[in-house]
């Protein structure tokens, strides 16, 4: 399982380069189509599934978190209030 755990790590922090976050009902073909044929039965194995979901939202939480750190940075800088009276302004 830890070698699962690292591929599909790694698989998720690729495809979030180009897109963020999967809707989960595309997520369990993706897991099929990542294995070769011939080996693909694991994945009927709800542990690798759940690891596979679990790992995509951990990945998605964690840029959640991020980004909303950087945003509330942000709007305390003196960028970010003047954003604020601005936007205020032209309400």
């Amino acid at each position: 399982m830890e070698d699962f755990q690292t591929a599909a790590t790694v698989f998720w922090l690729s495809f979030f380069a180009n897109q963020r976050g999967c809707p989960a009902k595309l997520r369990p073909a993706i897991l099929t189509q990542l294995v070769p044929p011939e080996k693909n039965q694991f994945y009927r194995d709800p542990a690798y599934e759940n690891e596979f979901e679990g790992i995509h939202d951990a990945i998605m939480k964690l840029w959640s978190k991020k980004l909303e750190e950087i945003a509330h940075r942000w709007l305390e800088s003196p960028a970010g209030q003047y954003h604020k009276r601005e936007s205020e302004r032209h309400r």
